[in-house]
């Protein structure tokens, strides 16, 4: 018979940690009647995976009639990688074949992550994912197991990275073939105080766009891409995804966008350091559609995305933290900071602002290929990664 319930239970609600925290929570057992066990024990896991497949073509050779021929073959190749960050196995009870007594049990365990791994994130060919894994063990049968996944963000300080105060402007240019002539050009410059940001802050986007074509313009948007690297042992994958976006519709001869406010989504930071297979980066584009026949003007720059603002936009953000946030403005359920637990290397600035915790717009499957018919997920396998947000 099997166990009415088998679960983990974590002391911190919000299920999100900084580097070198220690993790501590509870092992359930709820048995309606007396049960064999031969152990009880957790395995807590930091990797990082990317996996991906290509077309690819291949010449081969082959021989008809006694003559050669050299065909063209299509093939899928797949690639990966891995990167092991630690892999934590903490026996909890050794029953060594005793009997567990019904009721409703429960074993504490702790563990304390390392200093130097990087943020969650789950991206379109990879992860870098942190689970923790419940297994009770039976003689000769199969083991009940529960896994659920933690969230973990590693430190980027604005405040340490020049670039992220220095202002950003961009500008670009096009011509149009009309009637067989070359038209005025459209002209697009964009700018920002700064390039530097973190989740939940408002960014005042600037532009202006000067039509000379006497042509009508479709219209003119802003995006946010995030650009992403998946590094396996014999090739890289590239892929981009839009975080944000405004759109404006036609024009004639000006477009003006004057403080337009950008709320910086929930998103791992820049660079996602500490980890070799995937690096991630974000990039600011506006773009002008001219309309058909006609490709868009785009003009680009980088941002900076960190979890501890600078200290000169403090005064920005409300300074009261969330303590019963049931949804997030991103249509997420969101959570205060973990009472009692600072922000790791930000002593030296005892105003920083409360974040909360929100989640991301994008999300994975913790389900592996290696886990058994047998394992429970919690709430379920589905998995989106919390960020610190301001704001």
């Amino acid at each position: 018979m099997v166990l009415d319930k088998f679960f983990i239970s974590l002391d911190n609600d919000v299920i999100v940690y900084f580097p070198g925290q220690e993790i501590t929570g509870y092992v359930h057992v709820w048995n309606s009647e007396s049960k064999n066990v031969k152990g009880i024990y957790i395995e807590c896991r930091g990797l990082a995976q990317v996996s991906f497949s290509r077309t690819e073509q291949e010449m081969r050779t082959v021989y008809r009639n006694g003559r050669s021929h050299t065909d063209v073959i299509n093939k899928t190749v797949h690639y990966s990688s891995k990167e092991n960050y630690f892999h934590h196995r903490v026996t909890i009870s050794t029953g060594n074949g005793q009997v567990l007594n019904k009721g409703k049990h429960q074993f504490p365990f702790s563990f304390v992550l390392p200093q130097q791994i990087p943020s969650s994130f789950e991206g379109a060919h990879g992860s870098v994912r942190y689970t923790i894994r419940a297994v009770y063990e039976r003689r000769l049968k199969w083991n009940h197991e529960c896994k659920i996944p933690i969230t973990v963000n590693s430190i980027t300080d604005l405040n340490a990275i020049p670039e992220a105060s220095v202002p950003i402007q961009a500008s670009g240019f096009k011509t149009l073939r009309i009637l067989g002539f070359t038209s005025n050009p459209i002209t697009a410059k964009f700018w920002l105080d700064r390039a530097g940001y973190v989740p939940g802050e408002k960014m005042k986007f600037n532009a202006e766009v000067e039509n000379l074509t006497r042509k009508r313009m479709r219209g003119s948007k802003i995006q946010i891409i995030e650009r992403t690297n998946f590094h396996a042992t014999r090739a890289t994958e590239s892929h981009e995804r839009v975080i944000h976006e405004s759109v404006r519709g036609k024009f004639k001869s000006v477009e003006l966008w004057e403080n337009h406010p950008i709320i910086v989504p929930p998103v791992v930071s820049s660079g996602l350091n500490l980890c070799r297979i995937i690096d991630v980066a974000y990039v600011l584009v506006f773009s002008v559609d001219p309309g058909s026949l006609s490709f868009n003007l785009k003009v680009s720059h980088d941002l900076l995305i960190g979890n501890v603002p600078l200290r000169s936009s403090f005064a920005n953000f409300q300074h009261h933290n969330r303590i019963s946030v049931t949804q997030g403005r991103y249509g997420n359920p969101s959570a205060p900071a973990y009472p009692g637990h600072s922000i790791p290397g930000t002593d030296a600035y005892p105003d920083l602002p409360p974040p909360s915790y929100e989640e991301c717009m994008f999300g994975g499957n913790i389900r592996d290929a290696e886990d058994s018919e047998h394992v429970s997920y919690g709430a379920g396998d589905s998995y989106k990664p919390r960020y610190l947000t301001y704001g």
